[in-house]
């Protein structure tokens, strides 16, 4: 990558919240107890924001391993480090990737309580992102069968702008704001 496009990339990746602390070490301002991200972590980050890669992208950085690991009747191990760590993060950014891509590992997630809230932020992500997907009645029963707190953050918000039939904070922009005002 040449100077100016890596100097490009590094300004989009600050406007995301992500900067650069380090040679190869980078940190996220959404998960910063999470420690620094990888070069590779922000590649993937990037990438599912472009639309000719994303599925690709998805799919080397969770999908096949969750479609092995379902395949042998292995997904407990989404729960073991450390892949459990990489599992959070890829579902926390799931966003932008389209549902049909990122669903069967919504549902795999969903065998975990251990990924509950991290499927929850990519839910709550599905629903914020600008790029965001997500379908409404699948995404709402996975919401139901969640096993988290009743005062996790955003939770309720997310809950109601679904209920009403509102997939992206984009397309109804009211919605949101509304749903807080109530609570």
């Amino acid at each position: 990558m040449d100077q100016d496009a890596m100097e490009y990339a590094r300004r989009w990746l600050a406007e995301q919240g992500v900067t650069q602390v380090g040679d190869d070490r980078w940190t996220s301002a959404e998960a910063p107890e999470d420690g620094p991200l990888t070069n590779n972590e922000v590649a993937h980050a990037w990438a599912y924001e472009a639309r000719d890669r994303v599925e690709r992208a998805f799919a080397e950085v969770l999908g096949n391993d969750v479609g092995e690991l379902r395949a042998g009747g292995r997904l407990h191990e989404l729960s073991h480090e450390p892949l459990l760590r990489r599992t959070r993060r890829v579902l926390r950014n799931s966003g932008p990737v389209p549902w049909p891509v990122k669903f069967p590992v919504y549902q795999a997630a969903l065998t975990q309580p251990d990924l509950h809230l991290a499927l929850f932020r990519g839910l709550l992500n599905s629903y914020h992102d600008i790029y965001g997907s997500l379908e409404l009645r699948p995404a709402l029963t996975l919401l139901a069968k969640l096993d988290l707190p009743a005062d996790t953050e955003h939770l309720v918000p997310l809950t109601t702008v679904l209920n009403a039939g509102h997939t992206n904070h984009y397309r109804s922009p009211g919605a949101w704001k509304a749903a807080t005002a109530d609570g």
